[in-house]
């Protein structure tokens, strides 16, 4: 089964491998699904330009667009966004038995606010608000930290608190 990914920060480590960590979509839906579906996860390569072998998730639905960078005592430093709730996304693009095709793609049906596929029937996830739309972005970025590229990574702590504007989606370097 295909699935979807968004962005990968890539960082050499200790044990000589090149480790990246992405946005994944859950349950092999499309990236049309990412705000409902979108976790963290760690993959591992000999090379930098790959092929990448999924090791781990980072962190659950809802996170997206990781960047890594080094710390000033050799840890990993991880930025991202989230509204951390749950392992499985909220859309499932996978299902054989109604005629899901499991393609890596979102389609009619996939998500509950569109269960018959029809436009205008859709009913928001409890964390969407599709008649009452924020602009900009209401998630968090987040920081969090760990001594290996597998973790632990620590207790994520809240940067640019009280930010009202669109989505960070950041570059950041610690000098």
């Amino acid at each position: 089964h295909n699935t979807s990914s968004w962005g990968g920060a890539v960082l050499p480590g200790p044990d000589g491998k090149y480790h990246m960590w992405a946005s994944e979509m859950t349950e092999h839906c499309g990236i049309g699904a990412w705000a409902e579906n979108s976790r963290i996860i760690h993959a591992v390569s000999d090379t930098p330009e790959g092929n990448y072998t999924r090791q781990d998730v980072s962190w659950e639905v809802f996170s997206h667009e990781p960047e890594v960078v080094p710390g000033p005592n050799g840890e990993y430093v991880m930025y991202f966004t989230a509204q951390l709730r749950s392992q499985d996304g909220d859309c499932d693009c996978c299902r054989l038995s109604d005629g899901g095709v499991c393609d890596g793609s979102t389609g009619p049906g996939d998500c509950p606010w569109d269960s018959n596929g029809a436009t205008g029937s859709r009913v928001p996830p409890p964390h969407r608000d599709y008649e009452h739309p924020i602009l900009g972005d209401s998630d968090p970025s987040l920081m969090s930290w760990a001594t290996s590229p597998e973790g632990p990574w620590s207790d994520p702590l809240e940067i640019f608190k009280g930010y009202e504007g669109s989505d960070t989606n950041f570059a950041p370097v610690i000098l």
